[in-house]
């Protein structure tokens, strides 16, 4: 996308979305600003583009492998952070259509997020202590 200054000079804006996965921090060159929206009563969508020219599928299906924060950037400037976009290879659409990704991810659920944080903190709690748990 362009932005035109008072000299009406065109000045092309640079857009990334970074993320991290189990192999280390990944970034993507997206199109648009990404944009989450809800797509059902109970499902908050993140809405990214991306062209071919900067991505190919397998990095597109890397999205799937995200770990952490998702943020987005103009010109390395930090405009936005999206977070619990962990859903796995179950919360990962993408589609290709006349050079063109579009690619939607799945925010996990808030209950659920909250269940799998206290799960991770009562184990911690439990090696720290030496207490075996059971299951």
């Amino acid at each position: 996308m362009s932005e035109i200054t008072n000299n009406e000079e065109i000045k092309e804006v640079t857009k990334l979305i970074k993320y991290t996965t189990p192999t280390g921090e990944k970034t993507l060159k997206v199109v648009s600003t990404p944009y989450p929206y809800l797509q059902s009563a109970d499902k908050v969508v993140l809405k990214i583009s991306v062209s071919e020219g900067d991505a190919k599928s397998t990095d597109i299906e890397d999205l799937k492998n995200n770990t952490g924060v998702i943020e987005y950037y103009e010109d390395d400037e930090l405009k936005a952070s999206f977070e619990n976009y962990t859903c796995g290879s179950d919360g990962l659409i993408y589609g290709y259509d006349s050079g063109m990704y579009s690619v939607s991810l799945l925010r996990k659920d808030a209950t659920k997020a909250a269940v799998e944080k206290n799960t991770s903190d009562i184990e911690y709690i439990a090696i720290m202590n030496g207490i075996e748990l059971e299951g």
